[in-house]
Formats: structure tokens, C-alpha cells, sequence
């Protein structure tokens, strides 16, 4: 069952309970189990064995389960995560806060893809910048690709002076994955959603005001071995 199949699903059941509160809800703890599942998949795959090491020194992390890129001739680029902290003392994993991303481009393509997308902070500055209102991978924060899989060398990842490294895992037509310039907004909406009242990320992440023990999967997944 594809990500996409799991949210309709979802969306159905809550729709049968007859509430549009509980359909809205519904949407994000399908997105919050998604990223779960996500980091566990790039944590278990042995071409991303970095991810562990590298995760249990970030700042935080931020997980796309479903980013979708589409092309012909101009071409675009979207999906919904979340984004979590990581407490530099305990080793804690705060609840996440809700963003959309988007991109695009113009050239000769034309294909479609679904990536799993894990963006592991490591600088207290790409945190930071995170809480902005709006925020350009690439141009705000310096981007290091890690490893697409299936063997490929992970030549990047030993830039430390990258503030986020990524991580993807892709199915399509479309080889590999770029970032560069994609925007991250924070999604307040979602927050109320989730929450039950309109946190902004920075209250969420860093002044942790918000909690959701529906999220605890996710936060353990980041943290396990």
C-alpha cells in the first residue's frame, strides 16, 4: 500500500466518524507514521549505515515520507514532513512541527517520482533557520547529498562544513535527487490540527509547548540504535 493509498484510507475512516475535525487530524497522524516508517526504513538500509552516527549528533532532523516531483519541460517538486529536535544533553527528541516543501525547475525532462526525503540538521544555524518563516535549502543553509542507494558512494557526506546533510530513497524516472533552492514553510494549519491550537515551529521545536503522545513512534525511531 503506497503512502498516498494510506492517506485516503485514513481520510475515509475519519470521514465515516462524521467529523471534519477528526478527517483533518486523521491526514496529519498518517503523515507523522509515514515519517516513521521512513526513518526506520533509511536507518535499516546498510547504504545509509551513516544516518545512525550522524543523527546522534544533529540538531534535529526533518522527514519528507512522500515528496513527488513532476516533469515535462518545467518541473516541480512537493510534499509535506515534519520536522523534530534533537536535546544536545539528553539525547531527547522534541514533537514534531509540520512544513510543506516545494520546488521547481526549468529544463529537458519529463517523468514522474515518489522519494522518502531525511534531512538530518547538524549545525546549530540550520535550526535556526528552520524556524523561519520561509527557508531555502541551499541558499539559507549549505546542503550535502548523502547516499541515493542501491551502492551508490556516499562522496558527500564527508563535508562538515555542510549545515544539513540528505538523504533519499527514490522510485521513478527521474535519477537521484535535488534540493537545491526548494523552500520549506512551516504549516500552522497543521499545527492546530494536530495540537489544538495554532502553535508556530519555533514554540513547537524549541520551546516544546506543544506535545502528542500519537508522535512517540516517531520520536523512538529517531533515537533507537
Amino acid at each position: 500500500m503506497t503512502t498516498a493509498t494510506r492517506m485516503i484510507v485514513a481520510l475515509l475512516l475519519a470521514w465515516t466518524l462524521g467529523s471534519g475535525a477528526a478527517l483533518a487530524q486523521a491526514e496529519q497522524q498518517v503523515l507523522v507514521d509515514e515519517a516513521r516508517k521512513s526513518v526506520e526504513r533509511i536507518k535499516a538500509d546498510p547504504d545509509y549505515a551513516i544516518v545512525k552516527d550522524l543523527l546522534a549528533k544533529s540538531y534535529g532532523a526533518l522527514v519528507f515520507p512522500s515528496l513527488v516531483k513532476v516533469g515535462l519541460i518545467v518541473g516541480g517538486e512537493g510534499g509535506a514532513g515534519v520536522l523534530l529536535r534533537r536535546d544536545f544533553d539528553t539525547g531527547r527528541w522534541g514533537y514534531p512541527a509540520f512544513y510543506d516543501l516545494a520546488s521547481g525547475s526549468i529544463g529537458l525532462q519529463a517523468g514522474i517520482t515518489e522519494q522518502e526525503v531525511l534531512l538530518i540538521i547538524m549545525t546549530k544555524k540550520g535550526l535556526e533557520l528552520a524556524m523561519n518563516d520561509k527557508f531555502t535549502l541551499g541558499v539559507d543553509a549549505k546542503i550535502a547529498v548523502g547516499p541515493l542507494g542501491g551502492g551508490a558512494e556516499a562522496a558527500t557526506t564527508t563535508n562538515i562544513d555542510a549545515d544539513i546533510y540528505s538523504f533519499s530513497k527514490a522510485e521513478g524516472l527521474f535519477a537521484g535527487v535535488s534540493l537545491e533552492g526548494a523552500v520549506l514553510v512551516p504549516d500552522q494549519d497543521a499545527h492546530k490540527l494536530y495540537y489544538g491550537k495554532a502553535y508556530t515551529a519555533r514554540q513547537i521545536v524549541v520551546d516544546e509547548v506543544a506535545r502528542n503522545p500519537d508522535a512517540d513512534g516517531l520520536r523512538d525511531a529517531l533515537v533507537k540504535p
